[in-house]
């Protein structure tokens, strides 16, 4: 199952890039992943902090898969074992060539328990998405 968003951002890639990867400004724009701290290189280790708008706070710590600068970071969570329910979560900078980019943001659940989840993914997480899109925007574009 795949959550995809995206949202048009008048800023460069770079500008974007370092306001997504500058993790400790994060508690002051992001309303969804609040805190992120570690590795940020390919094979290290995150900690991050998600506050959903509807539920509980959830901290967890996956692993970075790919970290292509100014346009592409990924990371890969497991809860408990792999099988369970794994997201590769996803964002992607697309240089639009006219001032803008477009930011897609995405995850791919897989294992036992994302049928469970499925309805709870595509309304409240996927919300969730959106709102911290919109954030960045905000925050790269200097509106508010």
């Amino acid at each position: 199952m795949k959550l995809h968003t995206t949202i048009e951002i008048k800023a460069t890639a770079t500008s974007v890039w370092e306001t997504l990867m500058d993790f400790n400004s994060h508690t002051s724009w992001n309303p969804f992943i609040q805190k992120i701290s570690g590795d940020q290189h390919e094979g290290g280790r995150l900690e991050i902090h998600l506050v959903p708008e509807k539920g509980n706070k959830m901290i967890f710590k996956p692993t970075v898969i790919i970290n292509k600068p100014a346009q592409q970071f990924q990371w890969l969570g497991r809860l408990v074992f792999p099988g369970i329910f794994d997201g590769r979560h996803n964002f992607e900078i697309k240089d639009n060539g006219n001032g803008t980019v477009t930011f897609i943001h995405s995850e791919e659940f897989k294992g036992l328990l994302v049928p469970l989840m499925k309805k709870k993914l595509e309304a409240e997480t996927k919300s969730d998405f959106i709102r911290m899109n919109q954030a960045l925007k905000k925050r790269c574009e200097g509106v508010g």
